[in-house]
């Protein structure tokens, strides 16, 4: 969007059909004085095209400062874009600003994995025993021995998918994902291991009484998983908001030229399914009608070009597509 005056100096190159025409601009000067209260603006020029982009790379501009603009009034925004955003002030007395002349661009580099590997903790002693969750915080909870036996198994699938390449993990802060991250012994595949809490199971209560629990379950299972929050913790929309924010998280890691060609997550079922869900903007019908896959099972995201695809898809207890919505879904009235 131009914030003042243009002059176009040249045309600028033929670009493929659908793609927009991207072209560089040179500040020549201030517009005239401007009324009292009235935001001063900025004429530009074209000086040339910018580069070529690669596909599914953004666009960065630079700036260099040609000149200071007239002094301003205490507290305005400067109009000129510069490199730290639209307000940018010089050092020194008095507000004044300085106008930027775009140089070239430069590229930001989304160097995107090949595949986003999610695996699912192996049993945990509280999948045998539900009323350990009344004496030992969910958090503190370990693996079976069989736990650490799919765990194993697990590790080996994902070796093979690696086929010798670096991996970034990102692990659930719970004792039983860190286990199964320890039983996988990726060994040094492992390029580093972040710990992330926002890939935590969801929040149930702190010490759960198992009566209090199945009873908010069946009220659940009426109201529905996503939306239905228990009374002492999280309800799956809640889990779906701290995975959004945890994917901003990923695109900024992805960012870096030096980001590793592969993603693992050690998590929980809910979160896969919910991450899933985010991802490919399944709607909440659809997610509704998902199961967790089973204790140490694996589910990845391949690219596909400037696309993610899902190796295998979650088993369902009701059919429904990922288009369902709630205009779909028959009445009910618990």
């Amino acid at each position: 969007m131009c914030l003042g005056i243009v002059r176009v100096v040249g045309p600028t190159p033929a670009r493929a059909p659908g793609r927009a025409s991207k072209v560089r601009w040179r500040v020549v000067g201030p517009t005239p004085a401007r009324a009292p209260g009235r935001a001063s603006k900025v004429r530009w020029r074209v000086v040339g095209p910018t580069p070529a982009r690669a596909p599914g790379r953004a666009s960065k501009v630079r700036w260099r400062v040609v000149g200071p603009t007239p002094a301003r009034a205490p507290g305005r925004a400067c109009n000129v874009p510069c490199a730290g955003g639209w307000a940018h002030t010089r050092e020194g007395p008095g507000p004044r600003y300085e106008v930027w002349e775009r140089v070239g661009t430069t590229l930001l580099v989304m160097s995107a994995p090949r595949q986003i590997i999610m695996v699912r903790h192996g049993q945990s002693k509280a999948n045998v025993d539900q009323t350990l969750y009344n004496r030992l915080p969910d958090y503190r909870i370990p693996l079976t021995e069989l736990g650490v036996a799919q765990a194993k198994a697990a590790g080996e699938r994902v070796r093979r998918q690696l086929d010798g390449q670096k991996v970034r993990v990102y692990v659930s802060p719970y004792l039983r994902a860190y286990q199964t991250l320890e039983a996988m012994n990726l060994g040094d595949l492992v390029e580093s291991t972040m710990e992330e809490p926002r890939l935590r199971e969801q929040d149930w209560a702190n010490f759960q009484n198992p009566a209090e629990i199945a009873d908010q379950k069946e009220l659940r299972n009426a109201y529905g998983h996503f939306f239905y929050r228990f009374r002492e913790g999280e309800s799956g929309s809640d889990v779906y908001d701290r995975v959004s924010s945890f994917m901003e998280t990923l695109f900024r890691h992805w960012s870096r030229s030096s980001a590793d060609p592969n993603t693992l997550l050690v998590t929980h079922g809910l979160t896969m399914r919910l991450f899933c869900m985010r991802w490919f903007h399944w709607s909440v019908e659809y997610f509704e009608s998902l199961n967790n896959p089973g204790n140490a099972e694996t589910r990845t995201l391949v690219r596909h070009g400037n696309r993610y695809v899902l190796d295998a898809a979650f088993d369902q207890w009701t059919p429904a597509e990922p288009s369902k919505t709630v205009l779909d879904a028959p009445e009910h009235i618990w």
